[in-house]
C-alpha cells in the first residue's frame, strides 16, 4: 500500500512504518466488513422469508395435513433425548420400636431422606431428516418418527454452546429434541420461530423485530480506516521503548496468561545474560602487564607551519670577576634558544546541510467517501467505468450495483450506482445526483 504525494525528504524507517500500517489498518477493516456483510446478508434473507415466503403445499418425505405448509427441510438431524441417571436418598434414618403391653411393641419407621434425582443426560438414539411447518416440527429416522405439534408445544430451549434443540410437548413425558450442523444452527433455529409465530398470528410482530435487528446492524456497519503518512511515524527512542515494553508484558490485546508466561521468560532470560556478561568480566591486578596502547591516529593536513630559523646557542660575555675571598668565580651559564615544534593542523570537516522535508500532499476528494483509490467528486480523473472489487466497502453501493452498464454515479439519497450516464439511473433512488471520477490515490 502506497501513499499518495512525494515520498522524499523520509527516512525508510518511516516509509516502512506508514505501509505496515496502512496494511494491517487495511486487513483489519476488511475482516470486519466481511463479517458484518455476512451477518446482513443473512439477516436480509431472513427478513424476506418473513414478508414474502408461505410455504410450499407439498413434500416428497413428509405427508403434509390439510392447509399445512412445508417451511423448512433438514438432513443430516439426530433425535435426542433426556435421559436421567438412578437418584439416590440423603440424610436418612433408621427408626426404633419400644414395647407398649405385653406381647405389643409399636414400631416407629425411619426416614429415607431427601430423594436427589440422577445426573440429566442427552443421549442420542435415532438420525435422519428434520421437516418444519406451519404446524409442526417433525423428525422421520431409520428406527422411529417423532413430531413436536404447536398446540401441544410447553416451551423451546437453545443450547448456547451445542447445536441442538429441546422441545417440551403436553402430549410426551420425556423431553426430546434434535440435534443438527452447527452451520445450519442459525437458520433452524429462525424457520421454528417463524413457523410458531405464524401458527399464534403473530407474524406482524416478528416482521418487526427483524426489521429493527437489521437496523441497527447496519447502523453498525465499519466505517473505512483512514490511512496515515511517512511523517506521523513514531520516533526511534519510542519504537525501541515500545519494543521493550512488548517483550516483557507483552501486547495489551493478548490473553492475560499468554502476557504473565511471556514476561516470566524475557525475565529469565535476561538474568542469565547478565549473569554470563559478569562471569566473563575480570578485574586486572597490580601483577598484571599491559602493552602500552597506541594513540588513535586521525587525519591531518599534511601542511606543516613554517618555523622560525634555528638559533644558534649564545653565551653570554660575563666577565669572570675575582671574589674578594681569593676564591675562582664559578662559570658563566649559557642560554640556549630552541625553535618551537611544527604542530599539524586537522582537517576541517565540512558541516552537513539541512535538507528540508517536504510535506505530504493528500489528495481531497471533495465530498466523497474516504478510499484507498483516490476516486472523488473534484472532476479529478475521468469516468469510472471497472471500479475496484472491494469499491462496496468504501462506498454504498446498491442492491443491484454490479449489474450496471455505465459510469459509477451517486444517486440523489447517498447510494452509489454503476448506470451513470443510461437513461433511468438511480430510478429507485431519487435518480442520478452527480459522477465519480477516477483521480489517483493509495491503492
Amino acid at each position: 500500500m502506497s501513499q499518495s504525494g512525494p515520498t522524499t525528504g523520509f527516512t525508510p524507517h518511516q516509509l516502512r512504518w506508514a505501509e505496515a500500517e496502512n496494511a494491517r489498518r487495511k486487513h483489519e477493516f476488511d475482516e470486519a466488513y466481511a463479517a458484518w456483510y455476512a451477518e446482513r446478508s443473512e439477516l436480509a434473507s431472513m427478513q424476506a422469508a418473513v414478508e414474502g415466503f408461505g410455504g410450499q403445499p407439498t413434500s416428497y418425505s413428509v405427508v403434509l395435513k390439510r392447509e399445512e405448509r412445508l417451511l423448512y427441510e433438514l438432513p443430516h438431524v439426530s433425535l435426542v433425548e433426556v435421559q436421567r441417571d438412578p437418584g439416590h436418598y440423603t440424610s436418612g434414618y433408621s427408626g426404633f420400636s419400644f414395647r407398649v403391653a405385653k406381647g405389643i411393641r409399636y414400631n416407629i419407621g425411619g426416614s429415607r431422606g431427601t430423594y436427589v434425582p440422577g445426573t440429566e443426560q442427552h443421549k442420542i438414539t435415532d438420525e435422519g431428516t428434520a421437516a418444519i411447518t406451519t404446524q409442526r416440527v417433525i423428525f422421520q429416522g431409520s428406527k422411529n418418527s417423532r413430531e413436536w405439534a404447536y398446540s401441544k408445544l410447553l416451551g423451546i430451549q437453545h443450547d448456547d454452546t451445542r447445536p441442538f434443540t429441546l422441545m417440551h410437548v403436553s402430549n410426551r413425558q420425556k423431553v426430546s429434541g434434535l440435534v443438527y450442523p452447527a452451520t445450519e444452527a442459525s437458520t433452524f433455529r429462525f424457520y421454528v420461530a417463524l413457523a410458531i409465530a405464524r401458527f399464534q398470528d403473530q407474524q406482524a410482530a416478528f416482521s418487526a423485530t427483524v426489521a429493527s435487528q437489521l437496523a441497527a446492524l447496519d447502523a453498525a456497519r465499519p466505517a473505512p480506516p483512514s490511512w496515515v503518512t511517512p511523517d506521523e511515524a513514531p520516533h526511534n527512542v519510542v519504537a525501541v521503548l515500545k519494543g521493550v515494553r512488548t517483550a516483557y508484558i507483552g501486547r495489551p490485546g493478548w490473553p492475560r496468561g499468554w502476557r504473565v508466561t511471556q514476561g516470566i521468560l524475557t525475565v529469565t532470560l535476561t538474568f542469565a545474560l547478565l549473569g554470563s556478561l559478569t562471569s566473563h568480566t575480570q578485574t586486572p591486578t597490580s601483577s598484571q602487564s599491559f602493552a602500552p596502547r597506541a594513540a588513535p591516529t586521525s587525519e591531518y593536513n599534511t601542511q606543516v607551519l613554517e618555523s622560525p630559523p634555528p638559533v644558534q646557542p649564545t653565551h653570554a660575555a660575563v666577565a669572570p670577576t675575582q671574589p674578594k675571598s681569593g676564591r675562582p668565580a664559578a662559570p658563566a651559564r649559557s642560554i640556549l634558544k630552541t625553535s618551537p615544534k611544527p604542530r599539524l593542523l586537522p582537517k576541517p570537516t565540512p558541516s552537513p546541510k539541512a535538507i528540508p522535508r517536504p510535506k505530504p500532499v493528500v489528495a481531497s476528494t471533495c465530498g466523497a467517501p474516504t478510499n484507498p483509490w483516490g476516486y472523488n467528486f473534484c472532476q479529478r480523473g475521468s469516468f469510472i467505468y471497472s471500479p475496484a472489487s472491494d469499491v462496496c466497502s468504501y462506498f454504498d453501493c446498491i442492491a443491484s450495483f454490479y449489474n450496471g452498464r455505465g459510469y459509477m454515479a451517486q444517486c440523489n439519497d447517498g447510494s452509489y450506482s454503476m448506470s451513470g450516464g443510461i437513461q433511468g439511473a438511480c430510478s429507485h433512488h431519487s435518480g442520478e445526483s452527480q459522477p465519480v471520477y477516477s483521480g489517483s490515490g493509495p491503492h
